[in-house]
């Protein structure tokens, strides 16, 4: 009998780099060299990958972000990273069930791209360092204290779907011009430093 399970994994991480954070790696810590995080994430990946029959995924950065402007470009460009980060390790999306499409679509768009862009784990070091330096140092990650969904039981729960709404027109099936907008330009900011998107 065959039997296999869904496993959320990480690898051998420090607590800014799991595979759900989007922050960059300082130089100290990278892949550049063997032993370096990303390079062993990727190892432990592989050899789980490998010798189980589990199947992996990582969990993304930026699904159900109730704190965050999902039609921000530095919400973008952080789950940019993320998405591409877990590509390289070689995982499975879990982009939940309340996003907006627009979420989904950009998460696929980026991963994408760094397969078109033939990117390793040493080029991903070194996009994610310029992409935070030029881009996300000014914009800190929020801290979340509870499970966001938990705002759906509580006084308002219309603001759980705030963000996603901003982003999405549910009622048009398309995505919002504010969104569309701040995608252009993440899009345009990627392709400037070398992603083929």
């Amino acid at each position: 009998m065959y039997r296999d399970t869904i496993i959320e994994t990480y690898g051998p991480t420090r607590q800014n780099i799991g595979s759900n954070k989007a922050e960059a790696v300082s130089v100290e810590s990278t892949g550049r060299r063997p032993g370096g995080m990303e390079w062993q994430s990727f190892a432990v990946h592989k050899a789980l990958q490998r010798n189980t029959n589990q199947i992996y995924f990582g969990g993304l950065w930026g699904g159900n972000r109730v704190y965050y402007d999902m039609t921000s470009e530095p919400y973008l460009l952080r789950v940019a990273l993320s998405s591409i980060r877990t590509t390289l390790l070689g995982l499975n999306f879990g982009v939940g069930a309340t996003n907006p499409p627009t979420y989904t679509n950009w998460v696929i768009e980026t991963s994408d791209a760094a397969l078109k862009s033939n990117i390793g784990l040493e080029g991903f070091v070194e996009l994610s360092e310029r992409v935070n330096n030029e881009k996300l140092k000014d914009h800190p990650i929020k801290p979340v204290r509870q499970d966001q969904r938990m705002h759906i039981y509580g006084k308002n729960p219309s603001a759980f779907l705030a963000a996603g709404l901003k982003a999405y027109d549910w009622y048009k099936q398309k995505p919002t011009d504010e969104y569309v907008k701040a995608e252009r330009k993440a899009r345009n900011y990627l392709r400037d430093i070398g992603l083929t998107i």
